[in-house]
């Protein structure tokens, strides 16, 4: 893939949906959601299949990491990324060649 290309699992589609969704205060309606996740649709996509599903379990055996951040972390080794943009994961950790960036960092 394009290295200069953004990237988003399939898993981070779901989890985007419940979050706008359910748990934020002001929460989107769920047409509304699916047009934001259909604006995503323009970046390659990774889909999550169980070969990454074993990987993120041995991911996250060999680390700190929950199994559902391995499972983004294996997606974006997959897909070619070098960065990882989440607030979720240590800023500046390397895990299987991807390296994590918290974009709210400085903010």
């Amino acid at each position: 893939m394009d290295e200069d290309h953004l990237r988003v699992s399939t898993q981070v589609l779901q989890e985007l949906f419940v979050t706008l969704t359910r748990k934020v205060a002001r929460r989107c309606s769920s047409a509304r959601t699916v047009a934001v996740l259909e604006d995503l649709m323009a970046w390659p996509i990774v889909v999550i299949d169980f070969a990454a599903i074993r990987n993120a379990a041995e991911l996250a055996e060999r680390t700190t990491v929950s199994f559902w951040d391995a499972l983004v972390v294996v997606a974006a080794a997959r897909s070619g990324a070098g960065v990882l943009y989440t607030e979720d994961l240590n800023h500046g950790q390397e895990m299987i060649g991807v390296r994590i960036a918290n974009p709210f960092r400085d903010v």
